[in-house]
C-alpha cells in the first residue's frame, strides 16, 4: 500500500506539473488547441493547460490565464499565443500574433519568464508589461513596472526597457532606444506609464473599441456574475416598442466602478457603459462615495470624488463617447465652505470616434466659460461656434425634451430625452399633481429614462437607450427631486 501511495503521489505530481496553467476568465469564444490530443476545444473557465497548447482569440474574444508561480497573462482580441514551457520555474510563451499583457511575480534565482515573437525575445525580472505584434511582425514592448530585456533574434541586439518606457522592434534591426510612454508619435495618443494607468488604458480601449453586440454581451456575461447592483425588466419605450432592459454595476478596479445598460428589441441592440474613477479606493458601501460625487452640502470636502469618467452609448455600429478627466470638488466659498460642487478640468464629446467639441478649464474653476469651449468639423478643423435649438414636443408640462446641435451646414446631432413609465407613457406634471408623497416617491423610483440620438453621420440610424431610475437610485447615483417642486 505504501508503494502504491508513493506511486500515486508521483503520478499526481506529474499531472500537476504538466498542467501548470489554467483559464481563469474569458469573453467571447476563445479556442484552445490541445497538444495532447491534437484537437481544438472551446475555452472553458478552469480549463487546465499544458505545455505546447495554443490559445486563439478572434476579434470578439479574450482570455486570462494563471500560470505556474502565480504569473498571469491576458490575451487580447485578435491574438494567438502558444505556451511553450510553463513549469519548473521556467515560462516561455510565444506570441504568434496580436497582443498579450503579462503580470510576472518576482522571480527567484534561475527562474525565467520569456515572451517570444516572430522577431523578438522579451525576458523579464518581476514586472508588469505588454507585448504586441503588429503588421509585418513589428513588435512593441511596453513596461509598466519592473524592467524587460528586449532583444531582436537575428541581430542579437538587446535593450533594457524600464518602467514607463517602450521600444519597437523590427526583423533584422536593433531594437529602438526606449522612449517614455508619455511621448507621442504622429497620430498616436499618449501612452500609459504605470500599472494603474495601464489598467486605465485597458478600460478606455473597452469603452471606445468594444461595440459589437458579441463583444458587449460576452463581457457582460462574465461581469454580471460579480455585479454589486443589478436590475432587469421588460417595458415599452416611448415609440411603443418592447424592450428587454438589463443593467448592472460592477467594480473593475479598487478606485473604479462601471455602470452597464443593455437594451434588446426585436430588431436592434443598444447599450451604454459609464466607467467612474475616483480619487481613492472605494468603500465597501459604494453609496458612501456615489451620494456626494456630484454635490455635497457640507463644510468639509467629501472623502471621495470623481477624477475621470469614460462613457459610450452605441447601437453596435455608431457611438457617442464622452471622456472627462481632472475631476475635483469646488467649494462655494473658499474661506467658509457650505457646499461642494463637482467639476472637470477636461471634457471631450465624440461621435463615431471624432471629436465634435471639448472643454479645457484654463482658469481652474471646473466650470465651462467663454473661451474654454472648442468646436470641430469632421476633418478636425476648429470652428468658431455652433448653433443649438431646444424644444418640448409633447407640451410644456411633459418630460419630453428635444435638442439639436449644429456644427456647420452638414454636421448635426440631436438628443431626444423622455421620462416614461413601464408602459411607455411620458410622465407629465399633470399626471403627478394628485399623488401623495409616498406615491410620488414610488412613481419616481419606478420611472425610466430614455435617450435617442440621431446624427448626420449615422446614415439614418439612431441610438436608442432606456435605463431605470431604480438601479441609479439604489446605487446612490441619483437623488430624485420631488416632482411637485418641478415648475
Amino acid at each position: 500500500m505504501k508503494r502504491l501511495t508513493v506511486a500515486v503521489a508521483i503520478l499526481l505530481a506529474g499531472v500537476i506539473a504538466s498542467h501548470a496553467a489554467n483559464i481563469t476568465s474569458f469573453a467571447g469564444k476563445p479556442e484552445v488547441f490541445k497538444s495532447v490530443n491534437g484537437r481544438t476545444h472551446p475555452a472553458v473557465k478552469g480549463m487546465m493547460l499544458s505545455a505546447s497548447d495554443t490559445i486563439t482569440c478572434d476579434k470578439n474574444s479574450r482570455a486570462e490565464i494563471r500560470l505556474d508561480g502565480g504569473h498571469r497573462i491576458k490575451i487580447w482580441p485578435g491574438s494567438k499565443v502558444s505556451l511553450e514551457k510553463i513549469s519548473g520555474g521556467e515560462t516561455n510563451i510565444t506570441l504568434i500574433m496580436g497582443r498579450v499583457r503579462s503580470w510576472v511575480k518576482k522571480l527567484r534565482a534561475k527562474e525565467k519568464f520569456q515572451v517570444k515573437t516572430p522577431v523578438a525575445v522579451c525576458s523579464v525580472r518581476g514586472t508588469d508589461f505588454s507585448v504586441e505584434v503588429g503588421e509585418g511582425d513589428k513588435v512593441r514592448v511596453e513596461v509598466y513596472e519592473g524592467k524587460v530585456a528586449a532583444a531582436e533574434e537575428q541581430t542579437g541586439s538587446e535593450v533594457m526597457v524600464k518602467a514607463g518606457e517602450y521600444t519597437a522592434i523590427e526583423a533584422n534591426k536593433p531594437p529602438e532606444e526606449p522612449k517614455s510612454l508619455d511621448e507621442k508619435k504622429p497620430g498616436e495618443e499618449a501612452r500609459v506609464q504605470t500599472s494603474d494607468q495601464a489598467a486605465r488604458e485597458e478600460s478606455r480601449r473597452e469603452i471606445f473599441q468594444e461595440i459589437s453586440r458579441e463583444e458587449v454581451l460576452a463581457r457582460a456575461a462574465n461581469e454580471i456574475k460579480l455585479a454589486e447592483y443589478q436590475n432587469g425588466k421588460a417595458l415599452i419605450d416611448a415609440s411603443g416598442n418592447r424592450v428587454r432592459l438589463e443593467e448592472y454595476i460592477v467594480r473593475t478596479q479598487p478606485r473604479e466602478f462601471k455602470y452597464v445598460v443593455l437594451n434588446t428589441r426585436e430588431d436592434r441592440f443598444d447599450f451604454g457603459k459609464i466607467l467612474f474613477t475616483f480619487n481613492d479606493t472605494l468603500p465597501g458601501d459604494l453609496t458612501l462615495a456615489t451620494r456626494t460625487m456630484f454635490e455635497s452640502k457640507s463644510a468639509v470636502k467629501p472623502q471621495w470624488w470623481l477624477t475621470d469618467v469614460l462613457s459610450v452609448m452605441s447601437n453596435s455600429v455608431d457611438q457617442v463617447n464622452e471622456e472627462a478627466s481632472g475631476g475635483d470638488m469646488y467649494a462655494d466659498n473658499a474661506a467658509r465652505p457650505s457646499k461642494w460642487t463637482h467639476g472637470f478640468q477636461n471634457y471631450t464629446f465624440s461621435v463615431n470616434n471624432k471629436t465634435w467639441w471639448k472643454f479645457v478649464d484654463s482658469n481652474g474653476n471646473g466650470t465651462p466659460q467663454a473661451g474654454e469651449l472648442f468646436y470641430y468639423d469632421l476633418n478636425g478643423n476648429a470652428l468658431s461656434s455652433y448653433a443649438s435649438t431646444f424644444s418640448m414636443p409633447s407640451g410644456e408640462t411633459a418630460f419630453h425634451f428635444y435638442q439639436t446641435n449644429t456644427y456647420g451646414a452638414d454636421q448635426w446631432i440631436t438628443a431626444e430625452d423622455y421620462i416614461i413609465d413601464d408602459n411607455g407613457r411620458i410622465v407629465s406634471l399633470g399626471s403627478l399633481q394628485n399623488l401623495s408623497a409616498s406615491q410620488l416617491n414610488k412613481q419616481a423610483y419606478e420611472s425610466n429614462f430614455e435617450r435617442v440620438y440621431t446624427a448626420s453621420v449615422f446614415g439614418g440610424r439612431k441610438i436608442d437607450l432606456v435605463f431605470s431610475a431604480k438601479l441609479l437610485t439604489d446605487a446612490g447615483m441619483l437623488n430624485l427631486p420631488n416632482p411637485k417642486n418641478a415648475q
